[in-house]
């Protein structure tokens, strides 16, 4: 289902209307028919065990300081993805919040990765990385930041191609979260896209969302390889308690991996880091 003009799209634009501004970070929103939630740790037992080493929860290492507020905007917590071998992607709220501030597009940002499935020992990998690229703050569509990561580990662990999808395709959304454990990744098979936001660039989704699940990954397999077809942003009217039923006014949405893919800048960074690559991708010689 595509949220274009009549019917659906009126019922959209007064839910956003009354939800204005922009949805706040991932926070809630767990939809379960049973009332209990879905979401489970990930371990090596499960088949999905190779196909998500790529992904990583981010926690940024470094504060801003807010424009017209006191204070600064303190260290996020999320998670990210492998998009090429070198570079990691993750949401712009992540990172640099929601609260105005001044960026300097040549300024070091620190974050680090922890790959959280484990490597082939089972030992989790941490690696440093740097923010190269972000696009983000207020009115932002995109929502997304891009991280140079040392030691390139794309190369061993594998990246994600970004696919467009169709409203109504079941997904797969691994993540970390603070209400479970953020050194865990936990992992969400048959959850849904429910609706696109044409104009927005957005998808609407019934995949259980909590805070640090920013920047996860939507998934689907095609031919037994892992493509991301969204990214998780925040949700409408959070809700801290298992929802029994999905609907509008208090879905999650994603950024649609097609909106990503219209950025000029962001497309033209993991295209030379691919063409750089020794190695093919990992993922796309699994079996």
């Amino acid at each position: 289902m595509s949220v274009k003009r009549r019917g659906w799209v009126s019922l959209l634009g007064f839910a956003i209307g009354q939800l204005q501004p922009a949805p706040a970070p991932a926070t809630a929103n767990v939809f379960a028919a049973d009332g209990v939630d879905p979401r489970r740790y990930f371990d090596r037992t499960d088949p999905w065990w190779r196909l998500l080493l790529p992904v990583a929860a981010v926690s940024s290492d470094f504060a801003l300081r807010s424009r017209g507020a006191i204070g600064n905007v303190g260290p996020g917590v999320g998670t990210a993805f492998m998009v090429s071998p070198c570079f990691a992607m993750t949401s712009y709220h992540v990172l640099f919040g929601q609260t105005r501030t001044t960026l300097d597009p040549i300024a070091s940002y620190p974050v680090t990765l922890r790959f959280t499935a484990g490597s082939d020992d089972g030992v989790t990998l941490s690696a440093k990385g740097r923010v190269r690229y972000w696009s983000g703050g207020e009115g932002s569509s995109n929502d997304v930041a891009l991280i140079l990561v040392d030691g390139c580990p794309g190369e061993r662990l594998g990246w994600y191609d970004l696919a467009t999808i169709t409203a109504g395709d079941a997904v797969t959304m691994p993540s970390v979260s603070h209400d479970r454990d953020l050194r865990r990744l936990s992992i969400q098979h048959d959850c849904t896209v429910r609706a696109q936001v044409i104009a927005r660039g957005w998808l609407l989704h019934d995949c259980a969302s909590r805070e640090g699940a920013s920047g996860a990954p939507l998934i689907v397999l095609s031919d037994n390889v892992p493509l991301v077809v969204g990214m998780n942003a925040g949700e409408f009217t959070a809700q801290r308690k298992v929802r029994r039923h999905w609907d509008l006014v208090h879905s999650n949405w994603a950024v649609a991996s097609a909106q990503l893919r219209q950025v000029s800048q962001l497309r033209a960074v993991i295209a030379r880091d691919r063409a750089r690559a020794s190695r093919p991708n990992p993922l796309a010689a699994l079996d």
